[in-house]
């Protein structure tokens, strides 16, 4: 497979659109980011309402010309991110006699058919299919096709990613009314547990909690796999608004206060008034501020840890108590807050907290995580149903 290639990616989220263009690689380079906003009510919670005017959106990436970075793009075809509402995962084992005495290509082709042959429950539509290994003869497995190997048969241990069929039509459908093709769809906590799994600085196992701006999702990841995932509407957004409605402030001054202030609880003599209002008659000081965000936060805590709770009887008695100590690892924009390790402080339990800040070259932002993460699969074999020669068109350096 060819690593290091420029490869096209997109997210829809609630309150915007992210594209990316980096190199695919097990550590993937950002060469070009961009992110373009979403008038309210195109997109709540993880549903588009308004596929045409999303499009519009979308289709303003597909020719990008940066003087900054001597950059011209020329974009006719990307790989799409998917948010996991509503993910089912399956295991499944197939096998099939190979063509001739030793494995090619179109015996892993045949073998993965069959697996994707095989319906899915529920009216959900398979998203990606992952091998775990490749057994030949049933008796030697390998993590890679074996290409090349001699053997009579070749089987397949893999698990297929499902996400509700009205959903994947309706992201694949915007996409592609916005003038692009979809070479690949990954489900965004099968990205979070591949950055991870490469990420010497996370745990093996952990619940990775992704705080957008209305939609909020916690995913129990495992070895580079998810194995379920929940959501709870409730985001960095929800934040904002009770800013607004409690301090009197303007959307953007709420959003800017969060963002430059956060949460702050050192107990200094003089407390400086952090904003006037657009009117100049408020008086907001940083105790004015604490006090929203511990409100808001008492909520966040309550779904968070039913969420956890959720995932955890959901594995079965004796796994849910093995669960008890894994960590939460924070990623998302929401992540970011100052002070949000003292907010959920007492609301964790025993869970040891843990903000996850990528180390990509050109993106440290957790936000981009699930962009970073479609990087990454693109360079080494996970996934199956797509063809991973998703170059873009044109990528240039201007003159």
């Amino acid at each position: 497979m060819d690593a290091k290639r420029p490869s096209a990616v997109l997210e829809i989220a609630d309150d915007k659109v992210k594209f990316m263009i980096g190199l695919s690689s097990k550590d993937p380079a950002v060469l070009y980011y961009d992110e373009r906003p979403l008038p309210p009510g195109l997109v709540e919670a993880g549903e588009i309402k308004d596929e045409g005017e999303v499009a519009r959106v979308i289709a303003s990436f597909s020719s990008i010309k940066d003087e900054g970075l001597s950059l011209k793009v020329n974009a006719d075809s990307l790989s799409l991110v998917l948010p996991c509402i509503g993910m089912e995962i399956y295991q499944n084992v197939k096998t099939s006699q190979t063509v001739s005495d030793s494995v090619s290509t179109l015996d892993v082709s045949n073998v993965l058919a069959l697996v994707n042959r095989e319906a899915v429950p529920g009216g959900n539509a398979t998203v990606d299919i992952v091998p775990d290994f490749f057994t030949l003869d049933g008796k030697d497995h390998y993590k890679n096709p074996p290409i090349g190997e001699k053997a009579v048969s070749l089987s397949v241990q893999a698990k297929v990613h499902t996400l509700p069929e009205k959903l994947v039509s309706s992201y694949k459908r915007t996409v592609a009314k916005a003038g692009f093709r979809v070479n690949r769809t990954a489900i965004d906590s099968f990205l979070f547990a591949t950055l991870l799994e490469a990420d010497p600085r996370m745990p093996k196992t952990s619940f990775y909690v992704d705080i957008g701006a209305r939609l909020t999702s916690v995913s129990l990841l495992s070895e580079g796999s998810p194995y379920s995932s929940c959501v709870f509407h409730y985001g960095g957004d929800d934040l904002n608004d009770r800013l607004v409605s409690l301090l009197g402030l303007s959307p953007l001054e709420a959003k800017n206060l969060k963002e430059d202030f956060g949460y702050d609880t050192r107990n200094t003599l003089y407390q400086p008034i952090l904003c006037r209002g657009e009117e100049g008659n408020l008086k907001v000081r940083q105790k004015d501020l604490n006090a929203v965000i511990e409100e808001y936060f008492r909520d966040f805590s309550t779904y968070l840890s039913n969420a956890i709770l959720t995932l955890s009887q959901a594995q079965g008695t004796e796994a849910s108590r093995e669960l008890l100590g894994v960590p939460i690892v924070l990623g998302g924009g929401g992540s970011l807050l100052y002070g949000i390790e003292k907010l959920l402080d007492t609301s964790r339990g025993s869970h040891p907290l843990i903000r996850y800040i990528p180390r990509a070259v050109g993106a440290v932002d957790p936000s981009m995580a699930s962009l970073l993460g479609m990087l990454s699969i693109s360079s080494t074999y996970r996934g199956s149903l797509w063809d991973d020669g998703h170059r873009l068109s044109t990528l240039t350096r201007g003159e």
